[in-house]
């Protein structure tokens, strides 16, 4: 169930919304039988956006628990955690920074920043943080062509049930251009050409079976929705 409200503009230029998830559980019998615990989940968001002379930003809070805490340290969608064991105390919080910035007509900057914190969402982990830093300078040739460069970041640290700290990070740098369906950054269908150069915080040979602690990707994107 996701009910939501928004309307209400406390003062001049800003907007917000608020809104209200609740996951019901439904189990299924060989679930039932092995006694698993499945509780019925909430998530509670409240965002505040203010446009200015250069643009836009966006504050958004959150708070989750039982199997929907695992949002808050994940960069996926809003999904229920059924893998990790008994999740009927965990709870989550994130914090969310994101807009736009108009330099001019022609020269715009997408970012978007976001730190999270769970706590016994695993029966392996006592608390997971997260935090994640992107940032988009964009120029605009023409209302379908635009030239992106992205700057990326993220760390995440893991507090194990003994006490023992797992750390992860990496960076991430992009060039792309895109011919899009117009010149906001929302605008689709967009094909876009790329080549990204990533690399691991933590020295790890994660890339190229194991082999490398960076990469370099390439290819053509296309995403559109309706």
């Amino acid at each position: 169930m996701d009910l939501r409200y928004a309307g209400f503009s406390p003062w001049e230029g800003s907007w917000t919304e608020f809104g209200i998830d609740y996951a019901f559980i439904n189990p299924t019998d060989s679930q039932k039988s092995a006694s698993e615990n499945f509780d019925n989940g909430l998530m509670l968001t409240a965002e505040l956006s203010q446009s200015y002379s250069l643009g836009w930003n966006k504050f958004v809070l959150q708070h989750m628990d039982k199997g929907l805490a695992q949002n808050a340290i994940s960069q996926g969608g809003g999904w229920y955690d059924i893998w990790s064991g008994d999740v009927s105390d965990a709870k989550g919080y994130r914090f969310i920074s994101t807009g736009d910035i108009n330099v001019n007509e022609n020269f715009l900057i997408n970012h978007v920043l976001t730190y999270g914190k769970a706590e016994n969402h695993s029966d392996s982990l006592d608390e997971e943080k997260l935090f994640s830093v992107v940032a988009r300078p964009t120029y605009v040739w023409s209302p379908y062509n635009k030239t992106m460069f992205e700057v990326g970041y993220f760390s995440q640290e893991k507090t194990n049930g003994s006490g023992s700290v797992e750390k992860s990070g990496g960076n991430k740098f992009t060039l792309a251009h895109a011919i899009s369906a117009g010149e906001s950054f929302f605008a689709r269908p967009e094909i876009r050409f790329f080549v990204t150069y990533l690399k691991d915080d933590e020295n790890k040979a994660k890339f190229n079976n194991g082999k490398s602690d960076d990469t370099i990707n390439y290819g053509v994107q296309i995403e559109a929705w309706w």
